[in-house]
Parts: structure tokens; C-alpha cells; sequence
């Protein structure tokens, strides 16, 4: 039964209590703010509602009580939320909590959080966000630290779906003494009732305290097998607020005997988190061993000392993230994009140690296992509940800017721009106060000049003294690749006064200040503790950087910069990594060589072996003046996307003998579409790379391409030169040869045909940063002696997988091609080891080699999140991926042995606490709990049938089943108007509206029509009334 909100206004307001009042005043004494369970509604009377005709009560959902709040999408907006403010009189320290229960059912695809729990205040907020559209009610809960004297604050509920609903249930708003933070609630948040066993059924594991049982569907030797187990939820429901150890995790494969056999898994990145919850949450990935006909699995929550990684890399090729040595040191990486981070002694052993907040999978801690002296961190982990709580991220910063011994505040403001691609110009407001009222005014130069910041889309904003005179200075970055220090002059009448520095990396001769990254972001500390302010500083890539100040006062100097380094952990480039296999130093084994995001090339050393490798912690090449290389658009003012984009290279390394003087050179392209090379002026055993970069020609003009379009290069003929398959300016997949007379010419340019005869036409958005995205290598895939093409495209402009395969039905001297998805195991082939909401969403970077030795191509995969993936050749092979099905999971205290949960009698608490039970690499779409049987379901979810249309509406359908769609067709009054090949399926692409006005007012047919690979096609019609006179 469903109560709408309009209707039961009245009765609502009589139910409320005193606990909540329509401000939501509450009581000095109250320490519990908000403890709702929508059984009977006491609460909306305080709430705000948008829309209200989205939400309502529901009597028949919920997980306490017998109600929940329930919000639906109404076909036509794509955002509601709901809100209640509360006053704190008397706030009990500065720490909260917010807990409770989320729901979500067929909600349309989004890359970002489905529902988001919000708790905001004057310049902060905190989240709590529900990525999955389906999804029985999970628990979400954060403990956070707000500003002292907080007096006012909003809890928010925001639903992003325009079709598809979510229950909230369970709201609870509570403010934590510090000494209570790291306990366990009195009550099992799942309500678990442990049962003792007769017997450990034969412990496999003793050292380990908790084991989950169960099989796959499918029994096959070889077969990759992925578990993707909530763990933070689990061992919740245990009675433990720890994150899970990877190294701790062990599985054992159970024969029907009985016999159990050690089974090596890859546990790269546990995501798991209370304060989120992702498709995936802590996926476990390995090899079906022969004869296995069940598995369990035996994992701990960390020690005192936090988390540890697991011991090295696995080479398993079932989709793992590649991993170093567990004491590889490697430089330290938070995350991406490097958002937020503050250096804290988290742990209280003396030294600094780092939060990475606002990253991919939200926030992480790395921990200083070393000292402040001698740096040295382990792989990011989440924090424990013992952790001191990172400070609530502010949009101001109160200091005594003028010294007058009243606070004043400072903020970083951003000028608006009318789109992306233009400029967006930021300076520093100093609000000075005065007489109890706060002045605003901007930062000048001592001249007496504005202090503005071009390219300020992504800013930083800190204050400390840093030139040791007493005076709070300020500490700036922006989306541009250097870091500025404003020391405080003081006020000049009533405008602040400072003098804009530049504090130098120096990398680079010809600008020392440069960085060699973008989007800076400084955090200022002693972190040696002299009495002297230094700077951490982290970047879009993630790494970081310690400048230690001298000491000399009135005067900004530091010492060269270090990195900081961790041990083990996962291999990181940086954004969007092309990772290349090669064997760059001539030893008989495979490194990995890469470009990415940041213009820069890494090379990872493999000291293992040809199938076995072993990285060493990757390195930026330099060039033989020592500067790194640096590729940007900084002379051309901006990518494609704008200025913003400027310090963004978009690297792609191609390493090939170019010259044809027996080593190894590197081909590369660029976010500006340049195709280039660099020689290597050294030997093959000793590389060393020109710092004279050169063009390829064609036609006496230098090789330009779309942008972040990485070429695919072979010889072809066998002719013993190079050719050249890229984009052209149309999206058209071209060939060039090399010259014979010299290597940089190119020549007899050939548009490459797919079977059919037609041209190889790569379809793409009509915005300029639309086009390109293109990266592909060349190998034969399929064994059948011809080369075929191994392409990395975004899926938003696929609407299947992530990586497409054109194979060649041709010759490799006259090549055809047949394009189409790239498949594995009766599925689209999907990178899903990015990071939350980035999956399966911008263009992967593959590579194709054989790292096991037995003769077939494998592949690497570079992925947004800037982390690289391995699959063997294998993994897509084969009708389907096993289904892992959790059956029971149990705890070992002693020689006792307690069931917490059987798997096949959950409750509406615990059933969020299942495994998925579907093919985990697949996308959901083609999954079967999204399934409805066989062929397609295709519904038009907006507009909303029986509603009367004006104005802009989104046109939308949505596509169920499990088949392959090649297109899904939009008609109005019989005319098509647009055809979409990408979910979500949005006529006239994912931002745009249909304008009703087009139409005559009156009755309106709108019909839309789904075409499968198979050649079937599916519609569905809906009538509607038009009114716009």
C-alpha cells in the first residue's frame, strides 16, 4: 500500500511529536537527532519535498517498522530530494553519524549514485551514495567530523532517476563522543542471532576467523571465476567494524571428495565501504582448478596496524589489476583524480600519515609504516574505526588576515563561463571583518592589481605562514601545473594585499615551476617537525610531492622536492593509462611502457621472468637533457574540451623500431591528434630517447588526427616498414606506408572497407571532444595467420562493451575487416577493474602479447582510474563465466564455530547481503536479474503515460533482455526522428529534450523500435495529449 504525501498532510502534522518539530528544533539534552522508520510518517512534517508528487509512504516496504519513504521517478525530471533541517543548540563535540536503509529497483543507467545520503552545513557536506540500480535494501553509515559550534544542518535524501524507485528506511542522525567513535552499536544492525555448529566441517584455515561456503554453476578447469563479497556489510554483520585484510584472504577449492586445495586469488582494490555501496564491492577473482566442485573462502578484518596488500603479483589473466611485490617500493598513489588529501597522524604513532578523500571508491588512508624523516606507506586502505577522522573539507578558511585578533574568512571564487570551452577565471576573497559584519573583498598585488587565476575550473585553496613572518599566507592551485604562494602584505585601507609566488619543481629548464601534472593540490604542515611550515602536494595523478621549507624568514624557500613512496600495492600510470608489453631493455623479458593523461611516458621494469614478470616501481623517461617528457596543449591554448584541458597529454606510446637502426623508438599521439615519434639516439640494451621530438608526413604536412587516437602499427606487407592505421578527420579508419627513401614521410593513404564493401566508418559524438577515443593494437587474435585490430572505445558511444575487434577476413596485404563488439564468454567484453561509476565508461587502452607463453594473444588493458588489467586469452573463451552462489557464512572463535548467516534463508536486512549470483563481468544489462526472458523488453519510461505534454520533455526508452542491440530507433507521429546506439537510450543524445512545441497540440503517437544484432527488432507505442496553447 502506497500513502501519497498530499493526502496525508494533515494526519502527519497531528502524528508529529516534540522529538521533531517543523523547524526540527531539537532538544539541548538530545544526543539521537533524527531516529525514523517512516512506520507511521511523524517525521515529514519537517521535511521538503521535490518533487512532492515523487514521494510518498509506502506500508509494505521497509526493514524497520512497517513502512518506508519511497521516492519514484516520474519519466520526465531526473532528480528529487527530500530535506530536513535541524538547529543544534547544544551539538555534543564535533562528531556525527548518519546511518540507514537504501532500496533501488529498475532505476535508469547513471555512472554517478543512484541515491545519495547528504548531511551539509554552512561550507561542507558529507555523502552517503548508493551506486546500484537494483539492489535489495543495503546499509549505508558514516561517522564524520563537523566544524565546532555547528548550529545549523540539513540532511538531504537525492534520487538521480527519471524512471525507477528507491526506499529509504531507517534514518538515523546521531552526534558521537570521540571515545565512542570506534564502538560496535549495542544492537546487530542485522538483527543476526549467531548459531553454534556441531563441528568447524573441517577448518581449512585456522589462523583465519571467518569462511563463506558455497559453488559455481559451471565446474570447468580453467574458467575465471569472480566473487564479488561485500565485506565492510559482512563483518558488520558479524560484529566487527573493521575493513577486511587483504592479505589475509585464501581460497580453497573442494573437490567431491572432500579434498581441499589452496586456489591462488587476486584481491587488487577492496572498495568495500559503509559509507558506499558499488556494483562491486570487494571482488575476488581466480582460476577454476580441475575437479573443483565447491569453494571456501577464509578471510580476517586487519589487525591494529590497518590493512595489509596481498603478497605480489598473481599472473593469472582473469581480469586482475597487475600488482607489485608487496615490498616493491613504488610511488605512493591515493587515488584518482587526486580531489582531496590531508596529512594527519591518523593512526597516533607519531608520524604523518595521508587521507585521499573525495578519490575513486571515496575516501582512503594511506599509512606511514616508516617515520617523518624516512617516509615509507603502505597501499591505500580504508580506514579503521580507532583512525582519527579526516576534518571536514570547507569551502572557506577562517584566519586573522590583517591582525587585527578578530577571525576573518577566505574562499577561492570561480567566475562563471557560458560552456567548457571557455576560460574560467578565479580569484581569492578575503572577508575582513569588521565591526561583527564580514566585508568581502579580493586579494590585490601589492600595485595594486586583482589577483586572478586563469583555468581555475579545479581549484585548492590552503593558508599557513609559509614565509615564517607570522602572517597567514595562502596556498593555491588550479587546473594549470604550478602551485602559488600568496604571502600576506596585509590591507592597503580595507583591500588585502598579497604577493603572488611561484614555488619551483624544477623539472623542466625552461620553467622550473611547472610541475609536470595538473590540478594541484597543496596541504601545509611541519612535517619535520623544525618549527618551519613544508608542503605536500598531490596532483591529478594521485602522487605526491614533500617541499621542505628552509626556514628563512620573511623569504619562501624550499628544498628540491621528493616523492613519497609506498610499498607494494597496485600498478598505477596515471589517467588512462596505453600500457604496451615490450622488451625495452633487450633482457628476453616484457616491460611495460605507457602514456596517459598526464603527457608523461612510465616505464615499468620487469625483473621476472617472459611469464612470470616481476615489475619494479615505474619511472617517468626522460629525455637525454634529463627533463621528463611533458606532453600538453598549453601553445594551442586547450584541447578539443577547452583551456581546462590544457596540461591534459593524452599520451599514447607505440614503441617501434622506426628508423630501422635495430632499437627501439616510440611512436606517440597526443591530445592534440599529433602523430610523432621520439628516437632512441642509445642502444637497444641502453635506450636513450631524443629530446628532439619528430613529425610524421603526409603529403609535406605533419600526421594530425583526432585527439587520443593511438595508432595501430605493424608491417603488413612484410616489406620490413612500418604502416599506420588511424582515424582521419571524418572518423574513417585510413592506412599509410612508410616511405622507402625515409622513415618520417608517409604515403599511399588507403581508406580500409570492412566486409560489406563500405568504408570502415568509426561512428562518434558530433561535439568536438567527442571525436577520436580511438586506441587500438594490432595482433593476430583469432590465430588464423592475419592481423586483426584490438580497439579500445568509450562505451557511452557503444551502448555493449567498453573494447571492440575488428578481424580481418582479408589479406594482411588487402585487409577487410568484420567490427563488432568484443565478446567473451557469450557476453560484450567489459573492463570493470576502473573504480566506482568510471567502469565500462571512457576508453580503455588495450595491448595485445603473449604473457603466459602458450602461443595465443592475451591482453592488457589500460583503464580511466589510471590502474592496468590482465586477461588471458582464456578468459574469453568458453559459453559463459561460472556464477559464484554464496550457501553459508560462519565465524571461528577458539575450537568453536558460529553460523552467521545461510544464504538460502535471508531477511529483508540480510539480503543485501548476498552475492549477486550473475555473470559478474558482463554488464547488468545482460545479466540475469535484469533478464525478462527471451528477446527484448522495450518500454518508453518518459514521458509518463497518461500525463499531458508541453514544453521540453525527455524522450526516453529502456531495453531489457539478452540480446545484443545494434540501435534503437525514435518516431513521433510515424516519423523517425533519431536513432541512439548507447544506453541510456535518450532521444537526441543523454542531455537533450524533445520540444513538444514541434508538434500540433492534440493526439500524439510516439513509438520506439529496437534492432538486435540478431536482425529481430522490438517496438512499443504510447498515446499522448498535446497542449501548448
Amino acid at each position: 500500500m502506497t500513502t501519497t504525501l498530499r493526502t496525508t498532510a494533515f494526519v502527519l502534522n497531528l502524528l508529529a511529536t516534540v522529538s521533531l518539530l517543523s523547524s526540527c528544533t531539537v532538544q539541548p539534552e538530545t544526543k539521537v537527532w533524527l531516529d525514523e522508520d517512516f512506520s507511521q510518517g511523524q517525521a515529514l512534517s519537517g521535511w521538503k519535498f521535490t518533487p512532492e508528487t515523487s514521494w510518498s509512504i509506502d506500508t509494505l516496504e521497509g526493514v524497520i517498522g512497517k513502512g518506508s519513504l519511497k521516492v519514484a521517478g516520474d519519466g520526465m525530471k531526473s532528480y528529487a530530494d527530500a530535506s530536513v533541517t535541524f538547529e543544534f543548540d547544544s551539538l555534543r563535540g564535533e562528531f556525527m553519524r548518519l546511518g540507514g536503509w537504501v532500496k533501488t529497483e529498475k532505476v535508469n543507467y547513471r555512472r554517478d549514485a543512484i541515491v545519495e545520503l547528504t548531511f551539509s552545513g554552512e561550507g561542507f557536506t558529507y555523502t552517503l551514495s548508493q551506486y546500484n540500480r537494483n539492489t535489495p535494501f543495503s546499509y549505508l553509515e558514516r561517522t564524520f567530523r563537523v566544524p565546532p559550534g555547528l548550529d545549523k544542518g540539513t540532511l538531504t535524501i537525492k534520487f538521480y532517476g527519471s524512471a525507477g524507485t528507491a526506499w529509504i528506511d531507517g534514518l538515523r542522525l546521531e552526534s558521537v563522543d570521540e571515545p565512542l567513535i570506534a564502538e560496535l552499536p549495542k544492537e546487530n544492525r542485522y538483527d543476526i542471532v549467531e548459531k553454534r555448529l556441531r563441528s568447524d566441517g573441517n577448518w581449512a584455515a585456522p589462523e583465519l576467523p571467518y569462511r563463506i561456503t558455497g559453488s559455481t554453476d559451471d565446474n570447468s578447469a580453467g574458467a575465471p571465476v569472480w566473487a564479488d563479497l561485500d565485506f565492510a556489510r559482512l563483518l558488520l554483520a558479524a560484529g566487527q567494524n573493521r575493513p577486511v585484510d587483504p592479505a589475509s584472504v585464501r581460497i580453497f577449492a573442494v573437490d567431491t571428495d572432500g579434498k581441499k586445495t589452496d586456489c591462488p586469488v587476486s584481491f587488487g582494490d577492496p572498495l568495500s565501504s559503509l559509507s558506499d555501496h558499488y556494483l562491486r564491492n570487494g571482488t575476488l577473482k581466480w582460476k577454476a582448478p580441475e575437479g573443483a566442485a565447491g569453494y571456501e573462502i577464509y578471510f580476517a578484518a586487519s589487525h591494529a596496524e590497518g590493512p595489509r596488500p596481498q603478497a605480489g603479483n598473481l599472473n593469472l589473466g582473469v581480469g586482475e589489476l597487475l600488482t607489485y611485490d608487496a615490498s616493491e617500493p613504488n610511488m605512493s598513489w591515493l587515488g584518482w583524480p587526486g580531489m582531496q588529501f590531508e596529512a594527519v597522524d591518523a593512526d597516533g604513532d607519531g608520524d604523518f600519515d595521508i587521507y585521499g578523500i573525495r578519490t575513486d571508491g571515496g575516501t582512503w588512508l594511506q599509512r606511514n609504516i616508516g617515520s617523518n624523516s624516512e617516509p615509507r606507506f603502505l597501499p591505500r586502505s580504508r580506514a579503521l574505526p580507532t583512525d582519527r577522522l579526516p576534518s571536514p573539507e570547507l569551502s572557506y578558511i577562517t584566519l586573522d588576515w590583517d591582525g587585527d585578533g578578530v577571525s576573518d574568512r577566505v574562499r577561492f571564487r570561480r567566475h562563471p563561463r557560458t560552456n567548457r570551452y571557455h576560460n574560467m577565471k578565479g580569484d581569492i576573497v578575503v572577508e575582513l571583518t569588521r565591526n561583527g559584519k564580514r566585508t568581502p573583498q579580493v586579494v590585490h598585488t601589492p600595485d595594486g592589481r586583482p589577483v586572478e587565476f586563469p583555468n581555475s575550473s579545479w581549484s585548492a585553496l590552503k593558508a599557513a605562514d609559509m614565509d615564517n613572518d607570522g602572517r597567514p599566507d595562502l596556498l593555491v592551485g588550479t587546473a594549470n601545473s604550478d602551485l602559488f604562494v600568496l604571502t600576506n602584505k596585509g590591507v592597503d585601507g580595507e583591500l588585502p594585499v598579497a604577493e603572488v609566488n611561484k614555488v619551483p619543481f624544477g623539472y623542466f629548464g625552461d620553467d622550473p615551476y611547472i610541475s609536470g601534472d595538473m590540478s594541484l593540490k597543496p596541504f601545509p604542515l611541519d612535517w619535520d617537525g623544525d618549527g618551519y611550515v613544508d608542503i605536500v602536494c598531490t596532483a591529478w595523478q594521485g602522487f605526491y610531492w614533500l617541499f621542505r621549507n628552509k626556514g628563512v624568514q620573511g623569504s619562501l624557500e624550499f628544498e628540491e622536492p621528493i616523492r613519497f613512496f609506498q610499498q607494494g600495492g597496485v600498478l598505477v600510470h596515471n589517467d588512462s593509462p596505453t600500457p604496451y608489453a615490450v622488451d625495452w631493455d633487450d633482457d628476453g623479458d616484457l616491460d611495460l611502457i605507457s602514456g596517459g593523461c598526464g603527457g608523461n611516458i612510465m616505464l615499468f621494469e620487469n625483473t621476472g621472468t617472459p611469464t612470470q614478470p616481476n615489475y619494479k616501481g615505474g619511472v617517468f623517461l626522460q629525455d637525454d637533457s634529463g627533463e621528463p617528457f611533458f606532453f600538453n596543449a598549453v601553445e594551442n591554448g586547450g584541447t578539443v574540451q577547452g583551456m581546462e584541458e590544457q596540461y591534459w597529454g593524452y599520451l599514447s606510446c607505440v614503441p617501434r623500431d622506426v628508423d630501422g637502426d635495430g632499437d627501439l623508438d616510440i611512436i606517440i599521439s597526443d591530445c592534440l591528434g599529433k602523430v610523432r615519434w621520439i628516437e632512441n639516439t642509445g642502444t637497444r640494451q641502453k635506450p636513450v630517447l631524443s629530446k628532439n621530438v619528430r613529425n610524421f608526413y603526409y603529403g609535406n604536412q605533419p600526421l594530425v588526427t583526432p585527439w587520443r587516437n593511438r595508432p595501430g602499427v605493424a608491417d603488413w606487407n612484410g616489406d620490413g616498414r612500418l604502416d599506420f592505421i588511424v582515424l582521419d578527420d571524418r572518423s574513417d579508419l585510413v592506412m599509410y606506408s612508410q616511405s622507402a627513401h625515409n622513415p618520417e614521410v608517409l604515403e599511399n593513404k588507403r581508406k580500409l572497407r570492412k566486409a560489406d564493401g563500405s568504408v570502415f566508418h568509426i561512428g562518434r559524438l558530433t561535439h568536438p571532444g567527442g571525436q577520436g577515443r580511438f586506441n587500438m593494437d594490432v595482433a593476430d587474435w583469432n590465430g588464423d595467420g592475419r592481423l586483426d585490430l584490438i580497439i579500445g572505445e568509450p562505451r557511452n558511444y557503444l551502448g555493449g562493451g567498453n573494447m571492440t575487434i575488428a578481424i580481418n577476413v582479408g589479406t594482411n596485404e588487402d585487409p577487410v575487416f568484420e567490427y563488432d563488439y568484443m565478446m567473451a564468454r557469450g557476453g560484450y567484453f567489459v573492463e570493470w577493474t576502473g573504480s566506482d561509476g568510471h567502469d565500462a565508461w571512457h576508453c580503455c587502452m588495450p595491448c595485445v602479447f603473449d604473457f603466459d607463453g602458450d602461443g595465443r594473444p592475451d591482453l592488457l588493458v589500460g583503464t580511466e582510474s589510471g590502474r592496468i588489467s590482465l586477461y588471458s586469452h582464456d578468459y574469453f573463451d568458453g559459453e559463459k563465466f561460472p556464477i559464484f552462489k554464496a550457501a553459508n557464512f560462519d565465524r571461528k572463535q577458539g575450537n568453536k564455530v558460529f553460523r552467521i548467516l545461510d544464504f538460502e534463508n535471508l531477511t529483508e536486512k540480510t539480503k543485501g547481503l548476498n552475492t549477486r549470483n550473475v555473470q559478474l563481468q558482463k554488464l547488468p544489462e545482460q545479466s540475469e536479474e535484469y533478464l525478462t526472458g527471451e528477446g527484448i523488453k522495450v518500454e518508453i519510461v518518459s514521458p509518463t503515460v497518461g500525463i499531458v505534454l508541453s514544453g521540453k520533455v525527455p524522450y526516453v526508452a529502456t531495453v531489457t533482455g539478452n540480446k545484443s542491440v545494434t540501435g534503437v530507433d525514435f518516431y513521433i507521429n510515424g516519423e523517425k526522428i533519431c536513432t541512439e546506439k548507447s544506453a541510456p537510450y535518450v532521444a537526441y543524445g543523454d542531455d537533450n529534450l524533445w520540444d513538444t512545441a514541434e508538434v500540433p497540440d492534440g493526439h500524439c503517437i510516439l513509438k520506439v523500435i529496437v534492432h538486435t544484432a540478431d536482425g529481430e527488432s522490438y517496438e512499443t507505442e504510447s498515446g499522448f495529449e498535446v497542449k501548448n496553447k
